[in-house]
């Protein structure tokens, strides 16, 4: 009852979302911890194949810019690979709760326009951005940015 319960808060929070910037409506997703269901088996493994993609491909880099770092559950993998780590989400509830598990990066609420200046001066060695492109209304400008 309680997994088809989340499907329908989510089903409705989600609604209208896909390329549109409705940030209110994917912050107030997180008035349940994990939302996404990012703690389940499915998506452990995918963080893991996604950094030995990362691994293979790039090695070691001094920084990742984590777009959309929700509650930090891949952030935990991403920051096995960096030196540093900063993730930006656009739920202050879920930048909280990254915080929390990753208590040794950096996350800050706000978008790719919005980003504090202090973590531009340096350019990042890796930015992700996994699957948060289509809740953005235009991923060409903010791949760009």
């Amino acid at each position: 009852m309680r997994r088809y319960l989340r499907s329908i808060w989510k089903r409705i929070k989600l609604r209208g979302t896909s390329y549109s910037d409705r940030h209110r409506s994917l912050d107030s997703l997180y008035r349940i911890e994990d939302p996404w269901e990012m703690s389940s088996p499915k998506e452990q493994a995918r963080f893991v194949a996604i950094n030995t993609l990362i691994a293979q491909h790039l090695g070691r880099v001094d920084s990742i810019l984590e777009v959309g770092s929700g509650e930090g559950h891949q952030s935990v993998h991403l920051a096995q690979l960096a030196d540093r780590l900063v993730g930006i989400d656009i739920s202050q509830r879920a930048v909280e709760r990254a915080r929390r598990r990753c208590p040794s990066q950096t996350f800050e609420a706000c978008d790719v326009f919005t980003i504090p200046t202090q973590h531009l001066r340096k350019q990042f060695g890796l930015v992700v951005a996994c699957e948060v492109l289509y809740y953005m209304k235009d991923p060409a400008v903010a791949i760009s940015r």
